[in-house]
């Protein structure tokens, strides 16, 4: 245990010290911390040996990102999220139920073992984006503060509104009937969305609440950084290996055509650029909330729950290196570009 701890204090000691150079750099915390449990986990040195359950990896994802959406909600400026709030509206009211149904007319012809349900699971568990791995674009003040905003209550709602369609879903797919417990779970709330709102509320009533979140954002970032430590070994280090070429092709189609095809059509008649729309649809990175989607649909045991999961760990992996690799470079571009201007 003493040796586990000692590891990944020394990996949060060294990103610490760097922090400030990787920022400015093409890499990223997540892509740091991902590789770090590569090469200390199973597939590197193996000196890491970390007991953890599914369960664990659930209540550790959940963490972070309960931790995260309330942060990033409390940084929100809103007097921007209220002359905003068409943009968010079409993104998550247009583009994220356009995205799910993209996703499940792809994951058709490429999973053919997959039945109907089972399709549109994976295409749901893949549809949130995600408030920790976005945060590079949404803290930096040189991307257009409308974007910003928009990219943030996007991230922050989206899982909460797939988790009905995640649970009813998922009884579908198991071949139960939809109980009146089950169907009371999806309709009472989401704790993410309780999150975010909380975040908002507390910005509201705060003149300033940056001053006050120094702890709580430290405490996301640290739950975060394990989270991903534990993505790059134990998690990577067991369902790597059985990767298919229809699972990366999948992963790759949800990063791009799955995704920015719906964004772009969601944001016709908004006066953006088109570079400003296609910025938006690339950066839905997806990460902590498809991993505890992954995991509740895995112990559900949805029939193909292992090409399920292992197409969410495929898709989560790329979006770590693609969209940490291209945050600094395409801010520079769409800056240049002159941000939201038609």
């Amino acid at each position: 245990m003493y040796g586990n701890a000692a590891i990944l204090a020394a990996v949060v000691l060294i990103y610490s010290a760097s922090s400030g150079r990787v920022a400015r750099s093409w890499l990223s915390g997540p892509i740091l911390f991902t590789a770090a449990g590569l090469v200390v986990g199973p597939l590197g040195f193996d000196i890491l040996h970390l007991e953890i359950t599914a369960v664990d990896l659930k209540v550790l994802a959940e963490a972070a990102l309960a931790m995260v959406l309330f942060t990033d909600a409390a940084h929100a400026d809103l007097g921007v999220v209220r002359r905003t709030v068409g943009l968010p509206e079409r993104l998550l009211l247009i583009g994220l139920p356009l995205t799910i149904v993209f996703g499940f007319l792809i994951a058709l012809p490429l999973f053919p073992t997959l039945d109907l349900f089972a399709a549109a699971l994976l295409a749901t568990l893949l549809a949130p984006t995600d408030a920790a791995l976005g945060a590079p674009v949404i803290s930096n003040e040189a991307v257009p503060v409308e974007t910003r905003e928009a990219l943030n209550l996007e991230s922050g709602l989206n899982d909460g509104i797939c988790v009905p369609v995640v649970v009813i879903l998922l009884d579908l797919a198991v071949g139960t009937e939809i109980e009146h417990r089950s169907l009371g779970h999806a309709l009472g709330g989401s704790g993410f969305i309780a999150c975010f709102v909380g975040g908002l509320l507390f910005s509201y009533l705060h003149d300033h609440p940056k001053e006050m979140l120094g702890g709580a954002a430290s405490t996301g970032e640290v739950l975060a950084m394990l989270t991903w430590v534990v993505f790059g070994g134990p998690l990577l280090g067991r369902l790597l290996d059985r990767v298919t070429w229809s699972m990366l092709i999948y992963a790759v189609l949800s990063l791009t055509v799955i995704r920015m095809v719906p964004v772009f059509l969601s944001l016709v008649g908004t006066g953006m650029s088109v570079g400003s729309k296609l910025f938006i649809g690339w950066f839905g990175p997806r990460g902590l909330a498809s991993i505890v989607f992954g995991v509740i649909v895995f112990d559900a045991g949805v029939p193909g729950r292992e090409t399920i999961a292992v197409t969410v760990v495929c898709t989560v992996l790329l979006s770590i290196i693609l969209h940490g690799a291209t945050a600094n470079p395409l801010i520079t571009a769409l800056r240049r570009s002159g941000g939201n201007g038609g």
